[in-house]
């Protein structure tokens, strides 16, 4: 499963609190490789920042991948309410309605689910 990124570039505005990507910081909390919301680097961008291979590396032996991009994709909306970026957060929810439409219409909703 693809993970359905908004290309919102605002989690690549906070890796300070993330110690596998210190070399990428430029010193503001921001990656280096972050031109115009894109990943310069996107296709040998760091594992950590690319869902389905930390998926497969450390956590397809605990939840299904389902699961994981759910939990991710909240994380996306909790990190643009943070920025108080309300444009962000409906784009998010946009990018994920389109992509990510569950059994009977049922669409991602920011809430926490218990779906099978």
């Amino acid at each position: 499963m693809d993970f359905p990124c908004a290309k919102c570039g605002l989690c690549c505005r906070m890796i300070r609190s993330v110690p596998e990507l210190a070399e990428y910081d430029n010193g503001n909390g921001v990656c280096r490789y972050l031109e115009n919301n894109i990943c310069s680097i996107y296709e040998s961008r760091p594992k950590i920042c690319n869902v389905s291979e930390m998926y497969n590396a450390r956590y397809a032996s605990s939840m299904a991948e389902r699961e994981f991009v759910e939990v991710n994709l909240r994380s996306c909306e909790e990190i643009a309410v943070m920025f108080g970026d309300e444009s962000a957060i409906q784009n998010i929810r946009r990018t994920v309605n389109q992509a990510f439409v569950v059994s009977k219409n049922a669409t991602y909703s920011g809430e926490s689910k218990n779906s099978p």
